[in-house]
């Protein structure tokens, strides 16, 4: 019998509800998946075919930590999905630079090293933008994400300035267009699945469900996912592997994807959201623990 490890961490040890659907589909095709945190201590990884991270979504608290995590996994030629080599490089978002670099159409972007102390009011009009996202280069689920306006930023200088002595950061133009929605594509072993719309409650910018923000299936057009589609192409071919599971995130400028995030490490892939995902997640799971990738 083939075992694998769902990796959560210990605030969240278990699994997630729609992570709970894979393990029926999966130990049909004979794997068994168990639940288990990253970060917890005297673990044999060693004693698992495979390690799949699912909802380590306090990683980004210990990055050092997490970062050491994932290099012994690879040093030791422990199976890890998605690759170390992806996991390490998504970690940081000036992947998206990356990904720019390669014609990925992205949200215009300010970024700032670590101990940097420019104005941020100055950082605003060097772009002619009224509102702006501030956010962490390392961080997940909108912490420490932040919103500023050109009138507001003489207060915010205080925050920004503190933020900026500890880790690098990113201004982001504020796009209007998240008030129609950010689109979720969910891709399983390179191929598109199913997609989910996911809209800020009024007034605000912030999609994530603890923070105020609601999502639904939907159906997206060919487009969408032919585009969708090419970004994670860019950034298969830019690390030089391919990826068990991802999701898109972006929003629509004139009808084109524009990115917002490639989450490639703890995503939430909404199975609960197509009758079939969960099944076509432990098929492309059971695939690739077989030929040992």
């Amino acid at each position: 019998m083939t075992t694998i490890a769902l990796i959560t961490d210990l605030k969240q040890p278990g699994l997630t509800r729609s992570d709970r659907l894979l393990v029926a589909p999966l130990q049909a095709r004979g794997v068994t998946a168990v639940p288990v945190p990253w970060d917890a201590p005297h673990v044999d990884w060693h004693a698992y075919d495979a390690l799949v991270l699912r909802s380590c979504w306090e990683y980004h608290h210990q990055a050092a930590h997490f970062q050491s995590w994932v290099e012994w996994l690879r040093e030791q030629h422990i199976p890890l999905w998605n690759p170390a080599p992806v996991v390490l490089w998504n970690m940081d978002k000036h992947y998206l630079r990356h990904l720019a670099d390669r014609n990925v159409p992205i949200v215009p972007t300010v970024w700032l090293a670590q101990g940097d102390a420019p104005d941020l009011a100055a950082v605003l009009d060097s772009r002619g933008w009224t509102q702006a996202v501030v956010k962490p280069c390392i961080s997940a689920s909108a912490h420490d994400t932040w919103r500023t306006t050109r009138a507001a930023a003489a207060q915010n200088q205080q925050r920004f300035t503190t933020m900026l002595a500890g880790q690098s950061l990113m201004v982001q133009k504020l796009m209007p267009e998240i008030e129609q929605g950010e689109w979720s594509l969910i891709f399983l072993a390179g191929a598109y699945s199913h997609a989910i719309l996911k809209r800020p409650a009024v007034g605000d910018i912030f999609v994530q469900e603890h923070l105020g923000g609601s999502s639904v299936g939907a159906n997206a057009g060919k487009g969408i996912i032919k585009q969708a589609a090419n970004i994670l192409r860019q950034a298969e071919l830019h690390t030089g592997h391919a990826v068990l599971y991802a999701r898109v995130d972006g929003v629509l400028v004139n009808g084109r994807l524009t990115l917002m995030e490639l989450e490639l490490i703890e995503p939430d892939l909404f199975l609960a959201e197509d009758p079939l995902a969960a099944s076509r997640f432990a098929q492309a799971i059971t695939t690739a623990v077989a030929a040992g990738l």
